[in-house]
């Protein structure tokens, strides 16, 4: 396959792992490491998940990856937590802004998109300790999410926020639950 910058010779096998099926690559790679992995993740974006193994230098550089292929549920999670930082930081902006409400609206913004980069990260965990490990991150800030928004909501009594505050408080309990679940079901 060649593609301006580098030329790549794919070798494909296709194996069972933990019953979902992967796909491994064996990339003989001729340039820069750094675009071809770009290039790689510009094609195997979500529903896959890729998992870089090893890198051997040489005159040429070898990269072996494994492709999974993530369920559905996984999908609408990583969409769901992506969706939930975005809105909240969104939501934020609008908030008028006063120095003393500096802290909480900051420490929402970082928790609040937290929940679904640790989520993220937790799709190319290196083990199942790993995964369960920052599946607890995710779990944690969705519950200081809730705390920052009980905070905000105290500060700010203009009932425009109300309906958006009560909104944002109950997708950050809902997240904290499945969390909470994925990792206790994870743990065993």
């Amino acid at each position: 396959m060649k593609d301006g910058k580098f030329n790549i010779k794919v070798e494909m096998k296709i194996t069972r792992v933990i019953n979902s099926p992967v796909r491994d690559f064996t990339l003989t790679v001729l340039g820069q490491t750094s675009s071809i992995l770009r290039y790689l993740f510009s094609i195997f974006h979500p529903p896959f998940s890729i998992f870089l193994l090893s890198l051997v230098k040489s005159s040429l550089e070898t990269l072996q990856i494994k492709l999974f292929k993530m369920n559905e549920k996984t999908i609408q999670l990583l969409e769901r937590t992506f969706r939930f930082g975005v809105d909240v930081l969104k939501f934020l902006s609008t908030l008028p802004y006063h120095f003393i409400y500096k802290v909480p609206m900051l420490q929402l913004s970082r928790s609040a998109t937290s929940i679904g980069a640790n989520y993220e990260e937790a799709q190319g965990a290196v083990s199942k300790r790993d995964f369960s490990h920052k599946i607890g991150i995710s779990y944690r800030e969705a519950r200081e999410s809730v705390y920052w928004l009980r905070i905000l909501d105290e500060l700010y009594l203009d009932d425009k926020y109300q309906t958006d505050f009560e909104k944002f408080k109950t997708e950050a309990a809902e997240l904290k639950k499945i969390f909470g679940s994925i990792k206790i079901s994870s743990s065993k």
